[in-house]
């Protein structure tokens, strides 16, 4: 009877070990083991580019102008017969501002295109206006703030370049150059510069018999001038 106890009891320790083993084999195998984790995220925004999309207007020349003094009765100088028709003569001037503005980010943070670009400025003159151009009465003008005093320039060519020279760069090639990211012509730089281009046929400057026969012809001499200032990203 006692062996028979003693079995029992063997038996019953031995399982309760086994039990146990296996319990710690179990444990183990739920600590001991190798892992490995990773997780990555990026973010981007748009590139800013920043120069303005504004509408071009060009008002160089007027249909009528004021007089200057009071010598003349009424308020006009020089009126064209025809409204749609702009004119210009001797005593008259005008000016207009090239409105092509940068922009900063909203914050101010970006202070360039942050992309490669390249930036020009075009100007063409069309029409019979060679006469008009070799009159030494005739000068354009640029003007670089409002209060500033204006530039003179005798022919179209040397207001071409001076105006290119202004906005694009002193070392531009026909009116460009290629910008880097991070990179603005040195005009855009301070955002409350303004830019102000005109002309002047210059009243009693010694030049009568010029200035008389471009006012007498069959066909009277015209002028078109257009300005172009362009900013494009490049790759």
């Amino acid at each position: 009877m006692k062996n028979t106890k003693k079995n029992v009891f063997t038996k019953l320790g031995i399982a309760t070990l086994g039990a146990a083993m296996l319990s710690v084999c179990a444990v183990s195998g739920t600590y001991a083991k190798y892992t490995s984790s990773v997780a990555a995220t990026d973010t981007a925004r748009v590139a800013y580019w920043g120069f303005g999309q504004n509408t071009a207007k060009l008002e160089l020349f007027k249909n009528a102008y004021a007089i200057d003094s009071g010598s003349i009765d009424g308020n006009m100088s020089v009126k064209s017969s025809q409204e749609s028709e702009k004119v210009i003569a001797p005593g008259t001037k005008n000016e207009c501002q090239l409105s092509f503005a940068y922009t900063s980010s909203a914050n101010g943070a970006v202070t360039a295109p942050e992309v490669a670009y390249n930036f020009s400025v075009t100007i063409e003159v069309t029409g019979e206006y060679g006469q008009i151009d070799n009159n030494s009465s005739f000068v354009w003008t640029i003007k670089q703030g409002e209060t500033e005093q204006a530039t003179e320039y005798n022919s179209v060519e040397q207001f071409k370049a001076a105006l290119q020279s202004i906005l694009v760069s002193a070392d531009a090639v026909d009116g460009s150059k290629t910008y880097k990211p991070g990179e603005l012509p040195e005009f855009f730089k301070d955002s409350s510069k303004k830019l102000y281009v005109g002309w002047e046929w210059k009243f009693d400057n010694g030049n009568d018999k010029a200035d008389t026969q471009l006012g007498s012809q069959t066909t009277l001499a015209d002028i078109s001038v257009e300005i172009g200032i362009t900013a494009t990203q490049i790759d």
